[in-house]
């Protein structure tokens, strides 16, 4: 269904800016907290607790509405990125940057080692997603079984029981061998 995806689409996007404009408000504004006096620090407090609200707020939604395995490393390459140009734009960065080309080059290396810290391969998973959309299936992160809630089995799925599988590789990969000490 179009809608459903365009929904989708919009829904993940308004969500990651949603984190990173919470996240980036929270900074700036405690770092403004030991700067300012009177009513601007009552105005800043302000500000830091509204955005510490709608930065848990949002970072709830998306838990329970995106795919974890390509929400997280994206909201957070876009949380370095809007930290970069925040910085330079309020703080005032650009006087102190003696070459571009090193600041440019760190926060690339920065948004390589989110994607190489994810737990996914995130562009692998996003095209797979996105393919599955153009045949139109739904992503694998949003197809549930429908099973009678007395089934034994509830829960499995073609492939076998996802969470016994999960704990199984987690057990194989979390195994310390016998010879160490």
């Amino acid at each position: 269904d179009g809608g459903a995806m365009f929904f989708q689409r919009h829904s993940f996007l308004t969500l990651t800016v949603g984190v990173t404009v919470s996240n980036v408000g929270m900074a700036t504004s405690g770092k403004t907290l030991g700067i300012l006096t009177g009513s601007e620090l009552v105005l800043a407090a302000v500000y830091y607790v509204v955005a510490s609200f709608l930065g848990l707020l949002f970072s709830i939604v998306s838990a329970t509405r995106c795919d974890q395995g390509i929400f997280t490393p994206l909201s957070s390459v876009a949380l370095i990125l809007v930290n970069m140009i925040t910085g330079i734009i309020i703080w005032e960065d650009w006087k102190v940057i003696d070459t571009w080309i090193g600041y440019m080059c760190a926060c690339m290396l920065m948004c390589c080692g989110v994607y190489l810290l994810a737990e996914v391969d995130v562009i692998e998973k996003f095209l797979r997603n996105k393919a599955a959309e153009i045949v139109g299936q739904r992503p694998a992160y949003q197809q549930q079984t429908e099973t009678d809630p007395g089934d034994k089995d509830a829960g499995n799925t073609d492939e076998g029981n996802v969470w016994e599988e999960t704990l199984e590789t987690t057990r194989l990969t979390t195994t310390v061998p016998e010879d160490y000490s």
